[in-house]
């Protein structure tokens, strides 16, 4: 778990754990993802 605290005023985004990260850590040159709800 991260526990940094990002400066006051920014936001931070990042990758949910599990699949996200998965998705994010692919090196292809194409990749498909979808949810398992649907698209959005």
């Amino acid at each position: 778990m991260n526990t940094e605290v990002a400066p006051r005023g920014t936001t931070e985004i990042r990758a949910q754990v599990g699949p996200q990260e998965k998705f994010l850590s692919c090196n292809a040159d194409v990749a498909f993802y979808g949810g398992s709800a649907g698209g959005g």
